[in-house]
């Protein structure tokens, strides 16, 4: 699969999940949240993308390592933290509202005039 197919299934499929996720549990989606999880949607992807090249040059030819490595390291540090990320997106459309209780007036402070 080339990479502009891989973005595009990827974008897709995470921005149309979160759409009826949203129309679902609000009747609404926010269209911010939802650009802000496509951004984080190719970083998930370019993150994986990264350490596929990196594991291929270094399987190729093994010149380069060090930055290699690091690169690879990156990629990982991105997928990992693009996916966190995620999961707290969606995590917030399934959350619980919980109303704010009253005070009890035998709690409150007697005032003073």
């Amino acid at each position: 699969m080339n990479e502009g197919i891989s973005f595009l299934v990827a974008l897709a499929i995470g921005g149309l999940g979160y759409f009826c996720c949203a129309m679902f549990r609000h009747g609404i989606c926010n269209m911010g949240k939802l650009f802000t999880l496509l951004v984080v949607i190719v970083g998930f992807v370019t993150g994986i993308l990264i350490f596929v090249h990196v594991f291929v040059l270094l399987k190729g030819t093994p010149s380069h390592t060090e930055d290699a490595v690091w690169s690879a390291v990156a990629g990982i540090v991105l997928c990992f933290s693009s996916s966190q990320e995620i999961i707290l997106m969606f995590r917030e459309l399934f959350a619980k509202k919980v109303d704010p209780t009253a005070l009890e007036s035998s709690h409150r402070e007697p005032q003073q005039s």
